[in-house]
């Protein structure tokens, strides 16, 4: 897409975007000032007493908390049965045979006390889906301990050493264990991007119960590429065996 293109669609969006949020601000603020006002009404002061308004307040927030839920849900099933929204970020792109080579990305899987068979089974997973593209050599991957139990740590590095070994992921699959885990989850990812970050160009992040399609990443990784300006993407998450 050409600039002059690329400028005009993103002043389209943002203007989409400004009167989305404005309508989606109105569908839950006005229904939960209404609830609220109703709530206080069935009270035997009518809202008279100072008890009474905080508890209309509470009820106004919760109510709010419903709202956004029901109305997300409802649009987003009829963005999924309707026509495709225009400017979904996922239609920036079309089919894509392979990514720049410095579009380095690491793979990080933050874990804590976490059973380790399973962690490295889903990050296995994860990386042989990826090694079956043709974008492989875009991507590293970390485990990146807090474990605090001496057991897990150490069942951790075996079984990074047996994974590395299964899969000749020597160089490419990495393990860090942090002695000191300062700010837990957000302080282990921090700390790897001063050490680790220059080297990369992208980042994504998964739950140690994580598992996610080679292709699915790959994809995001061309998203990404098409569109410098956006600073975070993430996927639809689905249960599995849910």
């Amino acid at each position: 897409m050409k600039r002059t293109q690329r400028h005009r669609f993103n002043r389209q969006w943002q203007a989409t975007g400004t009167w989305r949020r404005v309508l989606f601000t109105i569908l839950v603020v006005l229904p939960s000032l209404v609830a609220a006002r109703y709530m206080l009404q069935v009270l035997p002061e009518h809202g008279e007493d100072p008890l009474e308004v905080v508890i209309g307040i509470i009820f106004g927030i919760l109510f709010a908390w419903i709202c956004a839920g029901f109305w997300t849900a409802l649009v987003g099933f009829l963005v999924l049965t309707g026509d495709r929204d225009r400017y979904a970020i996922s239609n920036s792109i079309g089919p894509f045979f392979g990514l720049p080579p410095d579009a380095r990305t690491a793979v990080l899987m933050p874990v804590c006390n976490e059973d380790a068979a399973s962690v490295f089974a889903r990050m296995r997973a994860t990386y042989e889906s990826l090694q079956r593209g043709s974008h492989f050599a875009n991507f590293d991957f970390f485990v990146l301990s807090d474990s605090t139990d001496p057991d897990c740590w150490v069942a951790e590095e075996i079984e990074w050493a047996r994974t590395c070994e299964a899969l000749g992921a020597q160089g490419r699959l990495f393990y860090r264990h942090r002695r000191v885990n300062l700010r837990r989850k957000s302080g282990n990812i921090s700390d790897f991007c001063r050490r680790w970050g220059r080297k990369y160009r992208y980042m994504l992040v998964l739950d140690a119960d994580s598992v996610m399609a080679g292709a699915t990443i790959a994809r995001m990784v061309a998203i990404l590429e098409a569109n410098r300006d956006v600073g975070i993407l993430q996927s639809l998450p689905r249960a599995v065996n849910g």
